[in-house]
């Protein structure tokens, strides 16, 4: 039955069928060409020329915008899976290559000479010996877990910021510290100053729960993202010069303390930082010269083994080179940036007051070193000597800095210090509206 149909087509209907089938199915350029012979047949040239530059012209324009989001796509694949994926080399190493111009270009339009004259000692890496594992303190490109970044920038005429190292813990003695001596409303006419807690991380989550906590009510804390030991508190404290660097380059000075002392603020503000106005590259401390602190080599000793120094580290030498005391140092702000990029090329030693106040200055040209010369008074019971008001008030307890691990205690040293301070410049200073209950008494 079909072969009887096939066949009763006539051949010129057959051929007529398949020759309009391949009109639709011809490519572009046969297309055209039909076009130009149905043209040429029914207008004359000057007609059909005009048709075809217009066909011509709406293909190109067709083409042309169907190519332009697809070419886009195409373009823009490649350039995704290369950073992710990393097979492109190519691609990589040219944006590796351009990532380190602009990172060398910004480098030599920021630092200044004096920062950029700051070179590495390659004997420091055979004295000290750095563990591989921490070659330069981690706390260098490190991150916060938390801050308030502009703890310096939102004070104007800010005079001094006291940073202390303090640990995790240690909740009542921030507390003393935020209650009296940091408590500029004291003696705000001689100076403004805040003060900046230096944490690192703890393993125990309710802990860090409450410093959270602590940080969200009085927004002073700067949490770094290593482990809060005593062994790690060098890290402590080039963050300090970090975070210093980034955030406070409008404070005049920096005070660095620990959290278990007594900060006499009126004889720093009026005796101390005088001296040192229009100075700079100043560090003012409890000054250990060179050659005079012996290196505690012996481990077994029960009172000395906290300091215990190994074989290898400072291998030959029996004592120190120059550095401060860590409990007291003030430093006009100028030198910190330069401290912090020493610090980029001094290799690890866990004795914080040797690295930070010693070796990592030691790269800075120009730095001046100068010792305390008001009286000192640390870790001794100096309340008694305050509570004497004949000794009191004649000055016999007119130390700059006192020890204290007690809110209690450091409260009344306070006290005694501002009642000190009133008889001799016969005024009653002004109190801040939220003074402690027991402050007054």
């Amino acid at each position: 039955m079909t072969r009887l149909i096939v066949s009763s087509i006539p051949p010129q209907t057959k051929t007529q069928r398949v020759k309009v089938k391949r009109r639709w199915t011809f490519a572009g350029p046969d297309i055209l060409g039909y076009l130009f012979k149905m043209c040429k047949r029914s207008l004359g040239n000057i007609a059909t020329a005009a048709v075809v530059i217009s066909i011509l012209s709406l293909v190109i324009i067709l083409n042309y915008t169907e190519n332009i989001p697809r070419g886009i796509v195409q373009r823009k694949k490649p350039d995704i899976r290369q950073v992710p994926n990393g097979p492109y080399l190519g691609a990589r190493s040219f944006i590796q290559k351009v990532t380190k111009t602009m990172v060398s270009q910004h480098t030599k339009t920021t630092l200044s000479p004096e920062l950029m004259a700051i070179t590495p000692q390659p004997e420091l890496d055979r004295l000290i010996n750095a563990s591989s594992k921490a070659k330069y303190p981690v706390t260098i490109k490190g991150k916060y877990i938390f801050e308030n970044p502009q703890l310096c920038s939102s004070v104007a005429n800010l005079s001094v910021l006291i940073i202390v190292h303090t640990a995790p813990d240690h909740f009542e003695m921030r507390l003393a510290i935020r209650r009296t001596w940091a408590n500029d409303t004291y003696y705000r006419k001689m100076g403004v100053a805040r003060v900046l807690f230096l944490l690192g991380k703890v393993g125990d989550s309710a802990l860090q729960m409450k410093m959270e906590a602590e940080f969200n009510e009085y927004r002073d804390m700067l949490q770094g993202d290593f482990r809060d030991s005593y062994r790690n508190l060098t890290h402590k404290g080039v963050m300090g010069y970090k975070w210093i660097t980034e955030r406070c380059r409008n404070a005049k000075f920096i005070l660095k303390t620990d959290d278990d002392i007594v900060v006499n603020m009126f004889i720093l503000l009026t005796r101390v930082i005088p001296k040192l106005e229009n100075k700079t590259k100043q560090i003012v401390c409890q000054h250990v010269r060179a050659n005079t602190m012996p290196i505690i080599r012996d481990k077994n000793n029960p009172w000395t083994n906290k300091w215990y120094v190994s074989e290898n580290h400072f291998r030959g030498k029996h004592s120190y080179p120059e550095y401060c005391s860590g409990f007291m140092v003030l430093l006009t702000n100028d030198v910190i940036p330069a401290i912090f990029r020493a610090a980029t090329m001094t290799p690890f030693f866990w004795v914080d007051d040797v690295y930070l106040y010693g070796l990592a200055p030691s790269h800075v040209p120009g730095i001046k070193y100068s010792s305390l010369t008001e009286p000192i008074l640390i870790w001794q019971n100096a309340l008694s000597c305050y509570r004497n008001m004949t000794d009191n008030l004649s000055n016999k307890c007119d130390y700059l800095v006192t020890g204290s691990k007690d809110l209690r205690v450091s409260e009344e040293t306070w006290v005694e210090m501002i009642k000190q301070f009133e008889h001799r410049i016969g005024a009653d200073l002004r109190f801040p509206e939220k003074t402690h209950p027991d402050m007054r008494t």
